[in-house]
């Protein structure tokens, strides 16, 4: 198991804790750190795209507070960020 998480989790003691459950920690090491730390860039790549993908749902007002009653109106919302960010035209 592996858990993926930010440079807010980086301290040892949080570390060994998972260490000691057997889970793996992917966790980036902060900048000024004396010992570098392998972060586990290729588990983190997917993560930040998930990540700015809501980044840009939550810029759209109506999604963070439900404007959208119908169901198709709120999909077709979500929907439309994922397309443009993915390159393809719609």
């Amino acid at each position: 198991m592996m858990m993926i998480a930010d440079r807010g989790h980086v301290r040892p003691a949080f570390r060994e804790a998972l260490n000691g459950l057997g889970i793996k920690a992917s966790i980036g090491g902060r900048k000024d750190r004396n010992i570098p730390v392998e972060d586990g860039t290729k588990w983190h790549k997917p993560r930040k795209k998930v990540e700015r993908m809501f980044d840009r749902l939550k810029d759209w007002r109506c999604i963070a507070t439900s404007f959208d009653r119908c169901t198709h109106a709120f999909i077709s919302t979500c929907a439309s960020p994922g397309l443009s960010s993915s390159g393809h035209e719609p």
